[in-house]
């Protein structure tokens, strides 16, 4: 099965120009890389000769590309014109972390680039993966099939929890990652991987504590500064008094574990060549790194938003809790 993480429109054309749903000009404003770009980054990482390339109306903060050569088919990955490096070497660290130390399903990392020199944009080169994407068939999945797939994810969670958290574990920081000796790699070049800000630019510390206080002056000082919050700034002392009588937020203490960071529908492929689905793939990376456990539970309970409440408590009573019981014994 083909991947359906980008559908396209073989006639379609894409405006790089294109503005996003709010008439602004969105993370991929003016991002694109050409067929002759594409053959020269393929050359470079993997010698090989581009016979078929289309581009993807999918994905909102990179662009993506569907490309067929002589050696196989892959994804291009643009990045956009936000969160420069630190975007794209968490991706690259992540997927490489993930694919070293589990068993956990994740594109393989072809070929990268984190700065312009090559084709004027940051780029990843994965495999592309068979599988549809969850958000897809989620509506129309019966309640058992919907049981085995969180089943599933609960376990490859607490695996690279166990896993991944216990290689790094003594560098104990709260970030994403940075790749500190090279610029450039593909697969036959070590990279030397650190934990460093957040991608906005945080500096998280070491604890729970630290990084949720940091985490909330960044949000109150865009609220001081950004015009979106212009009819709302009224309510900013209200919002300090609150946060002063917050003191208990520097008092939480738990160590920080790896985490996906962007877990969604929309990020995992699933297949049903038997008779229930299982995961073929857990996408974009690009938000991963070490933090408090807390922030996995965002992006989960957002996932299953529309869904009856008692599948939220089977991933956390029966599945999820699996994790916390592998990262103590591993700890």
């Amino acid at each position: 099965m083909r991947c359906a993480s980008f559908p396209f429109n073989p006639t379609m054309t894409i405006d790089t120009e294109e503005l996003d749903n709010l008439g602004r000009q969105g993370p991929k404003h003016g991002i694109h890389i050409s067929k002759e770009e594409a053959q020269r980054i393929f050359t470079r990482h993997l010698n090989a000769i581009v016979l078929e390339y289309k581009v993807s109306p999918k994905g909102y903060n990179n662009r993506l590309y569907w490309v067929t050569t002589d050696k196989g088919k892959f994804v291009l990955k643009a990045g956009g014109r936000y969160w420069k490096r630190a975007k794209t070497e968490t991706e690259v660290a992540a997927l490489l972390l993930v694919s070293k130390h589990t068993a956990v399903p994740v594109p393989h990392v072809r070929g990268w680039c984190s700065d312009t020199s090559i084709c004027g944009v940051e780029y990843v080169i994965t495999d592309e993966v068979r599988g549809t994407v969850l958000s897809d068939v989620w509506p129309s999945m019966s309640m058992d099939d919907k049981k085995h797939v969180l089943q599933q994810l609960a376990e490859y969670l607490g695996e690279i929890k166990a896993k991944v958290t216990a290689n790094l574990l003594s560098q104990q920081r709260i970030g994403n990652f940075l790749i500190t000796n090279t610029r450039s790699g593909d697969i036959s070049k070590n990279i030397d991987i650190v934990i460093d800000k957040t991608i906005d630019g945080v500096d998280g510390g070491c604890t729970a504590g630290h990084y949720f206080a940091a985490m909330l002056d960044m949000q109150l000082d865009a609220f001081r500064q950004d015009k979106v919050y212009d009819g709302m700034r009224h309510l900013l002392p209200r919002i300090q008094t609150f946060t002063s009588q917050s003191a208990k937020l520097h008092a939480m203490d738990s160590a920080p574990v790896f985490i996906h960071g962007d877990i969604s529908l929309a990020n995992i492929l699933v297949d049903k060549s038997s008779p229930i689905y299982g995961i073929t793939a857990i996408l974009d990376w690009e938000w991963a790194g070490f933090f408090p456990i807390q922030e996995e539970f965002g992006p989960i309970a957002d996932m299953l938003n529309r869904d009856p409440p008692d599948l939220l408590l089977h991933l956390y009573t029966e599945s999820y809790s699996r994790c916390y019981r592998t990262l103590v014994v591993t700890r």
